[in-house]
């Protein structure tokens, strides 16, 4: 069985800046090092109710996912 883990990461922009979050020293997986925000999605969650939750939890923005254009790559 092969466990599959689904990242969410936004490229947020407002004119022309971009949200970077630089993450936290401490963190397991490039510490001190910037980031998008995101993170894992739940199992049967739906990706931009993911990725929306993470950008809360993360950034405390309240993105609506309408204003997401979804790329991917596996």
């Amino acid at each position: 069985m092969t466990i599959v883990k689904v990242v969410a990461k936004a490229l947020i922009v407002r004119g022309d800046e971009v949200l970077l979050l630089r993450r936290s020293g401490s963190d397991y997986w490039r510490p001190g090092k910037l980031d998008l925000a995101g993170g894992t999605i739940e199992p049967n969650e739906d990706i931009l109710d993911g990725l929306t939750r993470e950008i809360l939890e993360e950034t405390g923005l309240e993105i609506h996912k309408n204003h997401a254009h979804l790329a991917y790559t596996n």
